[in-house]
């Protein structure tokens, strides 16, 4: 809890900030002097119909996902706001969190939709608008860019992609076999004629 009370002294002033459109969803991302694309923690949850305080309570109890929130000014209509937000690469560990058989219904189908997608959606939003600021180039110029600030930056942003990728796919095939396993369960009791221990603690934990 003293960690919440320390973060909005430390509240990073975005260089970026963006209203991403997201399946009929307006997402608030913003994208701090270290270059991270961050999504504020108010919007994902209004989208998912979740409370916000209480999320970022689960949050901060998870010490992987506590390490990429981050206190972020926000311009919002009332004025400038510190808010939470979560960085791109602990945000998909976050969004596999959340159950979509324990949300209210008309937000399961979201759910599902932002566990698949959104994160990717969020990187290739910041990568285009970059992509487009970026001038043009003449041919006698090379396409590596010389600025060596800009080359970073350029570089940092196609491993974030890359990276983000490369975790959304293992968490979705991670997600996958889990979804998989009570019907593998009950399948191996039919053959056996009798429940396994583990699953009666599946279905006890389930509960």
């Amino acid at each position: 809890m003293g960690d919440q009370n320390q973060r909005p002294h430390d509240a990073l002033i975005p260089i970026e900030q963006d209203t991403v459109p997201f399946y009929g969803h307006d997402l608030i991302a913003v994208c701090p002097e270290d270059g991270r694309i961050a999504a504020v923690l108010r919007w994902l949850c209004e989208s998912l119909r979740l409370d916000s305080q209480g999320q970022l309570q689960r949050i901060q109890r998870k010490t992987a996902l506590a390490d990429g929130l981050v206190s972020v000014r926000v311009t919002a209509s009332g004025g400038p706001q510190e808010m939470p937000a979560l960085t791109l690469d602990v945000l998909p560990g976050y969004l596999f969190t959340i159950d979509e058989n324990r949300v209210k219904a008309e937000a399961r189908a979201d759910v599902v939709l932002f566990q698949r997608e959104c994160v990717q959606a969020l990187a290739d939003y910041f990568a285009r608008k970059r992509q487009s600021t970026l001038p043009a180039l003449t041919a006698s110029q090379s396409l590596a860019p010389t600025d060596p600030q800009l080359a970073a930056q350029v570089t940092q942003i196609a491993e974030q992609i890359d990276t983000l990728t490369s975790v959304v796919s293992f968490l979705q095939e991670h997600m996958a076999g889990l979804v998989a396993l009570p019907n593998r369960l009950w399948g191996l009791e039919s053959s056996l004629g009798r429940p396994l221990l583990c699953s009666k603690r599946w279905a006890s934990a389930r509960r």
